[in-house]
């Protein structure tokens, strides 16, 4: 399989990339792409931190709110906004309980735009 072969099924939602990214990452130019990335995308790290809270916030709900929606205590909900790495299940929970009306992530790839629907992760 070739990055040019994955294609997701409209309407399927969440879909097991591993095949795709492994094939992209096979190809050397993406490779080395994604490795000059590397700056960039710990930087957006950074800022994914803070706009978890910062969605919270908007949603005018406490550490303690989500707490408890997710069954956790405050100190997990703390960490969780402070770490810089989340399985993307657990960032659809997070959403999810801050009462997000819609989530998904994007990217594009040599022109080809993959939408990953959150809310069914």
């Amino acid at each position: 399989m070739t990055a040019k072969d994955y294609t997701p099924q409209p309407g399927s939602g969440f879909v097991d990339g591993t095949d795709a990214v492994e094939a992209l990452l096979a190809e050397p130019e993406i490779a080395e792409f994604i490795e000059a990335e590397r700056p960039a995308r710990e930087a957006m790290n950074r800022a994914f931190q803070m706009n978890l809270a910062t969605i919270r916030k908007a949603a005018e709900l406490t550490q303690a709110e989500i707490a408890a929606t997710l069954g956790y205590d405050v100190s997990a909900v703390t960490k969780l906004e402070g770490r810089d790495n989340l399985m993307l299940t657990t960032l659809a929970k997070y959403l999810n309980a801050a009462g997000v009306d819609t989530a998904a992530i994007v990217v594009t790839v040599k022109g080809q735009r993959f939408e990953f629907d959150l809310e069914s992760a």
